[in-house]
């Protein structure tokens, strides 16, 4: 019974997105925790910031949104696939 009462919680939490409640405090563990384990350098708080704001401090009191840089490194990506294809065709052409 008892799990129910979380699970029913955690769900109602979800639904209104509240902010400070029990669902929101477990997503930012949660995210801070499986990210930690990849590797990731972030702190507890750049985590929440992220999760609340989607934005991260770049210094200097100054944010950039998180999808503004997920975007870029698609398109950096993007280039550098299509430069190897490109070098990868060059070459072949020349052997």
């Amino acid at each position: 019974m008892c799990k129910n009462i979380i699970l029913n919680r955690l769900r109602e939490e979800r639904e209104m997105r509240l902010r400070g409640g029990l669902y929101h405090f477990t997503q930012i563990k949660f995210a801070y925790n499986t990210n930690r384990i990849e590797g990731s350098r972030l702190t507890e708080d750049q985590t929440r910031y992220i999760y609340e704001a989607n934005t991260i401090s770049t210094g200097d009191n100054q944010t950039a949104n998180v999808d503004d840089i997920i975007g870029t490194i698609q398109i950096v990506s993007k280039e550098a696939v299509l430069q190897k294809i490109k070098q990868d065709t060059y070459m072949k052409q020349i052997q």
